[in-house]
């Protein structure tokens, strides 16, 4: 017998109810829309964005946005140009918006040595991160009186320090993502993901959730941040940890 839209329903109230797997909406902060705000008010007569609506500046700040916390200097200077009133603007805004971001990824920069051929850090877990300096070598190839163009990797040094960020960032997510499958495992149900994108059965994703935030609580205790680059960020821990437990990170 086919059930009606009532009874299908009332099934699943009864299955969130029972999985404790619903919890109220909040509202997430939008870096991006915050952004453009601030870059508005900031430049309100800039060409670039002359024409544009709010939805648009939003978007059109978004690339160089997330590149930028990557240590990107090539994406914010394509979209506001070299030495601008919009680039320098642009900067401002990360240092207001996001001091904490740029403080840590100025002392990852740091900790780049110019003479080694590779950067090593542990993991939580006990996973070794070891990320090879590699260096394109351009050269060209004689052949039959044609000159060819080739290009190669070397591993060897560099003053080039903007991947050792983004590595350092990348590596724990794999941490997280670790941790969240192994707990998951153990508690006996199946997690998978293809780099951050994870899936589960719908019933157990506000467990996964809470697993997130475990891993990220994790991270913040071990201390990793603070051996690496060697300084106090001076991050009140209990504070984080119990605004973490608070929070609602939106994984699906």
């Amino acid at each position: 017998m086919r059930k009606t839209k009532q009874a299908l329903l009332k099934e699943i109230r009864a299955i969130r109810a029972d999985h404790n797997n619903y919890e109220e909406t909040v509202v997430r902060a939008d870096p991006y829309k915050l952004v453009a705000e601030r870059m508005l008010e900031k430049v309100p007569n800039s060409a670039i964005f002359e024409g544009m609506s709010h939805k648009e500046v939003r978007t059109y700040c978004k690339k160089p946005l997330m590149t930028a916390l990557y240590n990107s200097r090539a994406q914010p200077e394509e979209a506001f140009g070299e030495d601008t009133q919009e680039l320098i603007a642009f900067y401002d805004t990360l240092a207001e918006l996001f001091p904490g971001a740029m403080n840590v990824m100025e002392a990852l920069n740091n900790r780049w040595d110019d003479e080694a051929t590779y950067h090593e850090w542990t993991l939580p877990d006990g996973h070794v991160a070891h990320c090879k300096v590699m260096n394109n070598i351009d050269g060209t190839l004689e052949i039959e009186g044609l000159n060819l163009p080739f290009r190669f990797k070397e591993n060897s040094p560099s003053t080039v320090h903007t991947s050792l960020a983004p590595n350092f960032v990348h590596s724990l997510d794999g941490y997280i993502l670790r941790f969240i499958t192994e707990k998951a495992n153990e508690e006996g149900f199946q997690v998978v993901h293809i780099h951050d994108e994870i899936q589960t059965h719908p019933n157990n994703m506000h467990r996964v959730k809470e697993l997130y935030r475990e891993a990220i609580a994790s991270v913040a205790t071990s201390g990793i941040l603070e051996q690496y680059c060697e300084q106090d960020f001076g991050i009140e821990l209990k504070d984080f940890l119990d605004r973490l437990k608070e929070s609602s990170y939106a994984l699906c």
